[in-house]
């Protein structure tokens, strides 16, 4: 149905479409970012791991055109499966705070583009050899 709603309105490719999307998308989130209150704050959580609780702390700073999101204070790598890969937690926060920001714009590469993630080693960014199997353990928070 797409192919023939293409010809019948003489579209040879989707390309345009996309980008008029993700202009539009862009627009509306720097929009909605440039509306919230600029500043840093943090908060940590302590939760139960594996052997013993584990401590998630966040720093979530709103800057003119962008909000950042870091993990440092976070407790250590654990030997057991419950560390996640830095994409993994990256994904979740990013996806966390666009909900907040602006939940009824659509979701795509354009609406992700305003939020970066960043952290030291430690649960939420844990690198090889560290087993990452119960990721989602943490993940979700």
């Amino acid at each position: 149905r797409l192919v023939d709603m293409m010809k019948e309105i003489g579209l040879t490719s989707l390309d345009g479409l996309g980008d008029f999307i993700f202009s539009r998308t862009r627009d509306a989130m720097l929009e909605r970012i440039k509306a919230l209150p600029k500043g840093s704050w943090s908060n940590e959580l302590v939760t139960d791991g594996y052997d013993e609780p584990v401590k998630l702390a966040a720093t979530v700073s709103v800057r003119d055109d962008h909000v950042e999101v870091d993990f440092t204070g976070t407790d250590p790598m654990s030997r057991w499966g419950i560390n996640c890969p830095i994409i993994y937690s990256k994904a979740y926060a990013c996806y966390a705070l666009k909900c907040m920001v602006a939940p009824d714009i659509p979701n795509n590469a354009a609406s992700l583009a305003f939020f970066t993630v960043s952290s030291p080693v430690n649960i939420l960014n844990a690198v090889r050899p560290a087993p990452v199997a119960l990721r989602h353990i943490f993940g979700h928070m």
